[in-house]
């Protein structure tokens, strides 16, 4: 048998391009990240929801599964689409991008709360096609929550001070 050459390395696993169709492949998932595989499952089925509970199935597509091995799936892949990070959305797209936030923070759920830090923290499985100017959520990255030091950082803004801090408390005191 012919090991195949990975055509796209992404961080959970190997991206196989279908040569008889441009939107299907196959995607191994990494030894290490096996336990990813049913998570992103999962999460492809609440992304999904999401969006046609919000009535934007159009514009944003979530791959859909054909077949599933112990470590592959055949799935739906749009090899034109890059990271929003890459990609400034337009209007409607940013649109978009807050009506699914709004609704990762009324519903909750875990699977909420990482669609939303994928998207605040532009993840690379975040994307915009190419093809049809379409949002693609391509595949689960877990963020961690980022402290509001870091937040501040990135956005260069300055923490509101409401009251003395502890400290300020405490040089007035020996002033």
């Amino acid at each position: 048998m012919k090991n195949l050459d990975i055509d796209i390395k992404e961080m959970d696993g190997g991206i196989f391009l279908s040569q008889n169709n441009s939107g299907i492949c196959l995607k191994r998932w990494y030894k290490e990240q096996l336990p990813m595989l049913k998570e992103t499952l999962i999460f492809f089925d609440f992304c999904r929801e999401t969006a046609e509970d919000l009535d934007i199935e159009d514009v944003v597509i979530v791959p859909r599964v054909y077949e599933r091995g112990d470590d592959f799936v055949m799935m739906d892949y749009d090899a034109s689409a890059i990271s929003i990070a890459e990609k400034v959305p337009t209007a409607v797209q940013q649109a978009v991008l807050d009506k699914l936030l709004a609704e990762c923070d009324r519903e909750g759920s875990i699977y909420s709360q990482h669609l939303k830090r994928m998207i605040q923290q532009k993840s690379t499985f975040v994307r915009i096609s190419f093809t049809t100017g379409n949002l693609v959520i391509a595949g689960l990255e877990i963020l961690e929550e980022k402290s509001t030091s870091e937040a501040m950082i990135e956005t260069k803004t300055e923490p509101k001070v409401d009251k003395p801090t502890f400290w300020s408390r405490l040089k007035g005191l020996w002033s």
